[in-house]
């Protein structure tokens, strides 16, 4: 029987769910709401995010608010992988 690899990827948004995905082992976190989006829901603030990347210690996706003028600022932490719905909508 052939298996497939498959990436697991989970989502967090503080320190208490990032350390339940690093249970489940998953592979890569997605960590979220980063800039704020239209649910009004906080946002974490990219001071809070890098807090919570550095705390993961495993591959981080930001996630949450991206839009064409913040993306820049994830470029200014190095990120070269984002998660978005509304941004990609037209």
């Amino acid at each position: 029987m052939y298996l497939k690899k498959f990436i697991v990827i989970g989502s967090a948004h503080n320190v208490k769910e990032i350390t339940e995905k690093k249970i489940q082992k998953i592979h890569q976190l997605m960590i979220s709401p980063v800039f704020k989006n239209k649910n009004n829901r906080p946002s974490l603030g990219l001071y809070r995010y890098r807090l919570l990347k550095n705390f993961a210690k495993i591959p981080t996706i930001p996630l949450g608010g991206i839009n064409n003028k913040n993306i820049k600022l994830l470029k200014m932490l190095k990120e070269d992988k984002f998660a978005a719905i509304s941004f990609f909508k037209s």
